[in-house]
């Protein structure tokens, strides 16, 4: 690990405690309640004035990391999530991404939602070489408006997810709110 990896995740494991709860009734900070399992991360210390839920410490180590104007949120082995900015393209991500890639074919839409999808596909002309594994990959792609902005998240490309992981990293996505400007003292 660099030592700017080292800053950020001690930034990013600090920062979360801030607003971490065991779930259970515990809060996001904004009065929200976070869900048994998962906590709270503040995103403000890396420019997106967001909270997200992401799973707690029990789901392994937890990293930020500055992608050039983008985040990467990786907790564990199975949730590593890419957000940054953007348009938000849906019908492009399906239509264009999905339907017509050249090297993966679409086996099913999981989750097919105005804010986002969950989908299932593998390589085309794919066997597994070993018959104990699957071929199949599951993917997400979320739309998040928080305030004023629109955020894509979407699950980190390269890494082979199954179903139950892509559903939690597309609940987090889906659990993306502004983080509320703490009101003066009277």
């Amino acid at each position: 690990m660099t030592s700017k990896n080292r800053v950020l995740f001690t930034l990013a494991v600090a920062g979360s405690l801030l607003y971490m709860g065991c779930g259970g009734g515990a809060t996001d900070g904004n009065g929200g309640e976070v869900p048994k399992g998962m906590m709270a991360l503040d995103l403000s210390q890396y420019g997106k004035n967001i909270i997200i839920h992401v799973p707690d410490s029990t789901a392994g180590p937890l990293s930020v990391e500055d992608m050039g104007g983008g985040l990467r949120i990786t907790v564990g082995k199975n949730f590593q999530i890419d957000l940054k900015e953007g348009a938000g393209d849906l019908n492009t991500k399906k239509d264009v991404d999905i339907k017509q890639n050249e090297v993966y074919a679409l086996d099913t839409m999981v989750v097919d939602q105005p804010d986002g999808i969950v989908y299932c596909w593998h390589m085309k002309g794919a066997a597994p070489a070993d018959s104990t594994k699957s071929i199949y990959e599951y993917r997400f792609f979320a739309v998040v408006k928080a305030g004023d902005v629109t955020y894509e998240v979407e699950d980190v490309a390269g890494e082979i997810f199954g179903r139950k992981a892509v559903m939690s990293m597309f609940e987090a996505a889906r659990s993306i709110k502004p983080k509320e400007a703490k009101k003066p003292e009277a």
